[in-house]
């Protein structure tokens, strides 16, 4: 796999690294010592979409792994280590869990969600370091975003803790020379990256020298730039967040424009995208942006190899658009009652396209 980004770490004991990869932890292809998950209490039942679930396609069952843990401390962290795993088709060594409270950001605050985090994964840390004294690998360790899938724990709250604990585990841990987050969500990985560069931590520990920032590499596969109206950016991002959800990278405005050239990133956007997804409403039939990147997806007297339309109202068509869109198939999605269903037929058809089926995808709970 290709990290989308690998910082090196000096430490007393050599240079250490941590690596973003956006990948699929059901596909992973070298080894690492300990695979890092999370869970409810007590509960590691193969939920569709999670990790619990991907592992156990692949042979490795977390159920059964926790009923006989080489390092049991649930009755006081909520965290345990497995033992040697011997089954599945993945070159895992061992499993690590953390079994995560139950966090509650509206009813506690950020910050003490944050701090629990933080305890929660500075325990299961020191567990690794325990295990590494009496000999048991923990050279690698891999982890996806922890929390943030099933649990619904907010993506902000839990990347700095984990950012923390893992700087501080290569320093601390002799044994330890390389941390892996491997997440299947695009955005979430690209935001990992980011933040792993920008955090207080890592910017502590880069004026004191001790740290080497390369480039961002952005997520691999298909891309779907989505084209829309600002006026319905609400469904624009939830439309993303499907997609994505999927393994497939979503492009829209503001959100992914860096530079100052606006025009040119869209264009430039447009042309990188295997998918084209308009939605269709009485707001984009009134912008000239929507318009221009329709035109620009029919550059050249053809029309772009995925465009996709969801109509959302019965706005009729203005000639400028109808020269366009009069013949390109549409899914109809007029009210609240059929939008639903049309935002998961355009999923489906979408994603349909560019993803591998569900049986090899794998979240964090």
């Amino acid at each position: 796999m290709i990290p989308m980004t690998e910082l090196t770490i000096q430490t007393g004991t050599g240079d250490k690294t941590i690596g973003v990869y956006h990948a699929d932890i059901a596909a992973l292809d070298e080894p690492v010592d300990v695979m890092t998950v999370s869970a409810f209490y007590n509960s590691y039942t193969p939920t569709p979409r999670t990790v619990h679930a991907a592992l156990d396609r692949c042979g490795i069952s977390t159920l059964q792994l926790s009923f006989e843990p080489e390092i049991d401390l649930r009755d006081h962290g909520n965290i345990w280590l497995s033992r040697a795993v011997t089954d599945g088709g993945l070159p895992i060594g061992r499993i690590g869990c953390v079994e995560m409270s139950p966090f509650n950001p509206a009813r506690d605050g950020w910050k003490q969600t944050q701090d629990q985090m933080l305890r929660a994964l500075s325990a299961y840390f020191r567990m690794l370091e325990i295990a590494a004294l009496s000999g048991i690998p923990v050279g690698t360790v891999a982890m996806p975003l922890l929390g943030a899938g099933c649990q619904g724990i907010d993506t902000h709250l839990v990347l700095y803790p984990m950012i923390t604990e893992c700087i501080g585990f290569l320093k601390h841990c002799q044994q330890a020379q390389r941390i892996m987050f491997i997440e299947y969500h695009p955005r979430k990985a690209y935001l990992i990256a980011k933040t792993l560069e920008q955090s207080y931590a890592v910017r502590g520990e880069q004026e004191s020298g001790a740290l080497s920032i390369p480039g961002i590499r952005l997520p691999e596969g298909p891309l779907a730039f989505i084209s829309h109206s600002s006026k319905d950016q609400a469904l624009t991002e939830r439309l993303a967040d499907m997609l994505e959800n999927e393994g497939l990278n979503a492009w829209f405005t503001p959100r992914d424009v860096q530079t100052s050239d606006f025009a040119g990133e869209i264009v430039t956007a447009i042309r990188r995208s295997r998918e084209f997804v308009l939605i269709l409403s009485e707001h984009s039939l009134r912008s000239e942006h929507v318009l221009n990147e329709i035109a620009v997806a029919f550059k050249g007297g053809g029309i772009h190899p995925c465009f996709r339309i969801l109509r959302i109202d019965k706005t009729e068509l203005p000639p400028s658009f109808e020269y366009y869109l009069e013949r390109q198939h549409r899914i109809e999605a007029y009210d609240s009652s059929r939008l639903e269903e049309g935002l998961h037929s355009l999923l489906s058809q979408t994603v349909g396209a560019n993803i591998r089926p569900d049986s090899a995808k794998g979240e964090s709970p």
